[in-house]
């Protein structure tokens, strides 16, 4: 496994404007995968990093992490209700 000893550093907002990198979060490629963000490796080792890498995600991949996103909102919102009933 080439990449067991590293982690990801993902790149702040205040990082993409010093290092001037033009995609913005919501970004549209031609072939109609959307940005997420940057990010760069770190090797636990050493402490060095990586290149700066580029994070896609496709419209399936979007779709689904929409229907998550409400799914575990109902979930919660529902186990608050039922909190506060107990009370």
């Amino acid at each position: 496994m080439p990449y067991r000893n590293r982690t990801v550093r993902y790149i702040t907002r205040p990082e993409m404007e010093s290092l001037n990198l033009p995609l913005r979060q919501g970004d549209v490629r031609e072939d109609g995968f959307y940005f997420k963000q940057y990010y760069i490796r770190v090797n636990n080792d050493t402490g060095e990093e990586s290149k700066i890498y580029e994070q896609w995600y496709s419209q399936e991949t979007l779709r689904k992490q929409k229907i998550h996103k409400a799914r575990q909102k109902k979930k919660n919102s529902d186990a608050n209700r039922k909190f506060i009933r107990n009370l």
